[in-house]
């Protein structure tokens, strides 16, 4: 009977460990991706770029997978939990991006913050989209916000937005100041 219960015990850790080995790893560095975007909003003539944020969907949504970088250090200055749209993939993972309206999916791509305002999920901060994209966030209502869906082992989906757990959104905010570059990879 030992015997049996051993080789149950090792099939499943072998077949976990077969499982996790198939997960897909993010290979960005949230340093590089943020130096990446200064370089490319410089070219583009947009001046305020010693902040960037970075979103790395291509992590899974229960670990920290948003990132602010001073650009001028090239230090990651914090780093939280961020959802992806419902519409990306009802898992861990976001696997689908789109830029179409009422998609409830997460858009890739550069952004830049604007104004706060006080909106159903708190204190927020609108962005707009810089590419092909992403260009109808506006549009879309696409901005950060504070929700209990998310961190400390949630992994809630938002509608496209780029939620951080309520006790994180007036860090964000805070270090975010209108005209802060985003960059969404994966």
């Amino acid at each position: 009977m030992e015997d049996i219960v051993l080789r149950v015990i090792f099939s499943f850790i072998a077949a976990l460990i077969i499982f996790v080995s198939t997960l897909p790893a993010s290979s960005n560095n949230p340093v590089g991706e943020a130096m990446k975007a200064k370089s490319w909003a410089q070219k583009q003539g947009i001046r305020s770029t010693d902040i960037v944020m970075v979103v790395d969907f291509a992590k899974h949504s229960y670990e920290k997978r948003l990132y602010i970088v001073d650009t001028k250090t090239g230090q990651i200055i914090y780093s939280t939990w961020a959802t992806h749209g419902v519409g990306s993939g009802a898992g861990p993972y976001a696997t689908q991006f789109s830029n179409i309206p009422n998609s409830k999916m997460s858009s890739l791509g550069y952004f830049i913050t604007q104004e706060t305002y006080i909106g159903k999920n708190g204190k927020s901060l609108r962005i707009h989209g810089l590419q092909s994209t992403n260009n109808k966030a506006c549009e879309r209502a696409i901005v950060i916000h504070g929700a209990g869906y998310i961190g400390d082992g949630k992994t809630g989906t938002s509608w496209g937005c780029f939620a951080v757990p309520y006790a994180d959104i007036q860090q964000v905010i805070g270090l975010l100041k209108s005209g802060s570059l985003i960059v969404a990879v994966t």
